[in-house]
């Protein structure tokens, strides 16, 4: 069970679509095809670029 493992750089290449162009995750997804939102969102949460909107 579970899903693909996404190497290093695919997260890194993903997390950097989301900041550099200003989509949102779904966004993202649907433009690289791949990994889930949920994923993405995990990894954005977890680089130091993210802030959180309050």
């Amino acid at each position: 069970m579970g899903g693909r493992r996404f190497s290093v750089e695919e997260r890194a290449r993903a997390v950097e679509e989301y900041f550099a162009c200003g989509m949102n995750a779904q966004e993202v997804v649907r433009r690289l095809g791949w990994p889930s939102r949920s994923a993405l969102a995990a990894w954005v949460r977890a680089d130091a670029r993210f802030r959180p909107h309050r």
